[in-house]
């Protein structure tokens, strides 16, 4: 086992790692939307970057090789692929391994009652798949009796320390744009030795993606306005210009009214809310669809008046009162389903057969 003190790059060495991949590898792998990891092809394998916010100059090297005898610069971490075994603390990578048929390789993960995936979920029932607990408190007797090949977490604050595993983070969650989220798949395309078939999904996705904007381009000229978000525990929580889902409503033909917006998510109070979207036509992702307390004053709001309110939560369970959804889960790998079903909603003239996936209406009842 390797202890995982994953190179950060600093600019000083900036020059001496370039001209070490150059002569390491055979070519850089180039990726249209990612911006958080890149893959280099090399004879043994890959080199995998997973990149920190701060700056572009540091990032976590990993190498990914076939015949474990392969001697790797002390720069980075070796791992040997294709992966196995896989433990997980974050459900987003579920339908990435699920489109490569590597569903067996989860061995742990986090938080199983509020995973949705029913593959998942069985797996768990029948014992194949450990919980390891709180995902910010692994069980680490339990992760180490599993003998994963690499350890999964969501972000750098996660790292379990005295952990001596290979750890790679997933960082498609801190894309901004959602073909840049599904472009993941490539990076365990590499992990399980399976890049062809990941490159091949990504494209399918991709090209429906595209089809579906032009479609819009080509036949909209009326964009209707949307906003969206939700309230939780008395704050709204709207998608800012930044969010990921902004450049999809834009993409469906849709004026988001928060487009020029330069944050991911805002944060404000419901009269700021009523002040700000009150005439929007229609209004988006409004959060757990089984919301009974609603304030009265949202019955103002003209997207509420004219019933055209949409919950992300049509394919959901719940479990202790809190709704669990898959667009949470799998949606990161099929943006061009999400673009399809905002299409569907504010279009719906354009996909006239079209059935959501994961959008629905809020109805009255719901509410």
């Amino acid at each position: 086992l390797i202890f995982v003190s994953c190179a950060k790059v600093t600019d000083a060495r900036n020059e001496e790692t370039q001209h070490s991949l150059q002569k390491e590898c055979a070519r850089k792998i180039e990726l249209k939307y990612a911006k958080k990891f890149s893959i280099f092809e090399a004879e043994y394998g890959y080199v995998l970057h997973v990149f920190l916010d701060s700056s572009p100059q540091q990032f976590f090297r990993y190498y990914l090789v076939r015949d474990d005898s392969v001697k790797i610069p002390n720069d980075g971490v070796k791992i040997n692929i294709p992966i196995s075994r896989l433990a997980a603390n974050t459900s987003t990578v579920f339908e990435f391994i699920r489109m490569l048929d590597c569903l067996s390789s989860l061995k742990a993960t986090c938080a199983e009652e509020y995973i949705y995936s029913p593959d998942i979920c069985r797996l768990i029932r029948e014992g194949r798949i450990r919980s390891l607990g709180n995902s910010y408190n692994l069980n680490r007797e339990i992760l180490l009796s599993v003998s994963p090949d690499l350890l999964l977490l969501s972000d750098y604050s996660d790292t379990p320390r005295g952990i001596s595993l290979p750890m790679v983070y997933s960082l498609e969650w801190k894309e901004v744009n959602a073909l840049a989220r599904a472009e993941w798949i490539k990076l365990w395309g590499v992990l399980y030795d399976k890049y062809s078939l990941a490159d091949s999904l990504f494209q399918a996705t991709e090209k429906n993606y595209l089809d579906l904007k032009e479609l819009v381009e080509n036949q909209v000229s009326d964009r209707p306005t949307l906003f969206a978000g939700g309230s939780y525990s008395g704050t709204w929580y709207l998608t800012g210009g930044e969010g990921f889902m902004a450049q999809v409503y834009a993409d469906a033909g849709a004026n988001f009214l928060m487009k020029d917006s330069a944050v991911t998510t805002i944060s404000c109070g419901l009269e700021w809310m009523l002040s700000k979207f009150s005439e929007s036509e229609y209004w988006l992702n409004c959060g757990d669809f089984s919301m009974v307390n609603w304030d009265d004053r949202l019955m103002h709001l003209k997207s509420v008046k004219n019933g055209n309110v949409y919950h992300f939560m049509k394919r959901s369970k719940t479990n202790g009162g809190i709704g669990i959804s898959d667009f949470y889960e799998s949606a990161v790998a099929h943006p061009d389903i999400i673009l399809a079903d905002v299409i569907s909603i504010v279009h719906p003239q354009l996909l006239p057969s079209y059935e959501c996936v994961y959008a629905n209406k809020c109805e009255e009842g719901e509410r």
